[in-house]
């Protein structure tokens, strides 16, 4: 369990860090472009919807750490599919509204 703690810690750092604009390094393909497809995107528009995305991850986490082992059985399919959903709208996003 001690796992999940360090793991909810880390997303809610993320979440602040991309929130104040910085971490784009962290970004996976945007770090890879070269300067004139970076100049393609919003790259504060991008950080922002970085953060949304880690904050959904980071509270459903928290949650997580709320219910206890006991009860995380029960409802980790749904946490799962909730995560690959906002995944999914994540990348979507980043490729429509992030552009200039």
């Amino acid at each position: 369990m001690t796992e999940v703690y360090i793991t909810t810690a880390l997303f809610i750092l993320l979440t602040v860090v991309f929130w104040k604009g910085k971490g784009t390094w962290l970004i996976a393909g945007y770090n890879m472009m070269n300067d004139k497809e970076k100049e393609k995107y919003s790259r504060k528009k991008l950080c922002r919807l970085m953060s949304v995305c880690m904050g959904i991850c980071s509270f459903l986490l928290l949650i997580m750490c709320i219910l206890g082992e006991e009860r995380i059985d029960e409802y980790a399919h749904i946490f799962a599919v909730i995560i690959i959903i906002t995944v999914i709208i994540t990348v979507i996003l980043a490729n429509t509204l992030c552009r200039k």
